[in-house]
């Protein structure tokens, strides 16, 4: 067997190995306003209320829904709005939280449940000034100089596909073609990375992985960190594709080398869906 296709298949270590068939009835209007879930904020305490009407109403709001009630919602809630009014009446940045309110589910709104094939999970949203933009790894067109984790992220998928490195950190070219942006945290101090780890965002998260499991495959979950690595239990049935994450204190660990893009679309093309095209314009 080609080294390559070992290394595809040992990507399935770790998680099962035969994705679970779709369930057609339920995502066969996904992408589409849902009456169910246009009333599903209505009833809830206030903060909760706010933050339920931040997640996209494109099947992403019903597929959350259990978390809406959990007792831990309506304490991050409080929190985020807490912290969001903090940063409205400060000029001081240390008091903002990243990203904007009307991008902290961006990565949902990009891809409904239906649309997603590929999953790329990191920590948190980025920590400098104008970085975060509620896609995991990604920063506007404008946006330089690029981030040095997106940078090694770069050098890997030239090294795996021989693509030229972008002049742009704007990946929205992966979201339009059902690459899952997700962060495990969805919001963050400026400076403070993982500061707000424990709040309530790593079951959020974790319950929209475990909502495209249940509505089945195809999908590959490409796994960067330790955070987005503690998905693996979330996974079963899934093809994950693990490594460090790539931040340069840690891609030399194993993150470079790691070929996963190549292995991505090897699993997606073995499940009979079209591979992803890395490139970006």
């Amino acid at each position: 067997m080609p080294f390559h296709r070992l290394f595809a298949l040992l990507a399935l270590v770790g998680c099962a190995a035969e994705p679970a068939a779709p369930d057609d009835d339920e995502f066969a209007e996904d992408g589409k306003e849902d009456a169910a879930g246009a009333v599903l904020c209505d009833p809830l305490p206030a903060a909760s209320k706010e933050l339920c009407l931040q997640i996209p109403n494109n099947g992403w709001r019903t597929a959350l829904k259990a978390e809406l009630t959990a007792a831990y919602f309506e304490p991050l809630a409080q929190a985020v709005h807490d912290a969001r009014g903090r940063d409205a009446a400060s000029s001081n940045v240390a008091d903002n939280v990243y990203p904007s309110a009307e991008n902290t589910f961006a990565a949902l709104r990009f891809v409904s449940p239906g649309r997603v094939k590929a999953v790329i999970v990191g920590q948190d949203p980025y920590i400098g000034v104008d970085q975060a933009i509620g896609l995991s790894f990604s920063v506007a067109p404008d946006v330089q100089p690029v981030p040095r984790s997106l940078v090694n992220i770069y050098r890997e998928l030239e090294t795996d596909l021989g693509v030229p490195t972008p002049s742009t950190g704007d990946l929205t070219p992966w979201a339009d073609q059902g690459v899952l942006l997700l962060n495990r945290v969805l919001t963050v101090t400026p400076g403070k990375p993982a500061s707000h780890r424990g709040r309530g965002w790593e079951h959020v998260t974790a319950r929209a992985i475990t909502a495209l499991v249940e509505r089945g495959g195809p999908l590959v979950a490409i796994l960067w960190g330790r955070d987005a690595r503690g998905l693996v239990p979330h996974l079963p049935g899934v093809a994950c594709i693990e490594s460090p994450h790539p931040s340069p204190l840690s891609a030399h660990a194993g993150f470079f080398g790691s070929r996963p893009f190549s292995r991505a679309n090897e699993l997606l093309v073995s499940q009979g869906a079209d591979p992803v095209d890395w490139r970006i314009p």
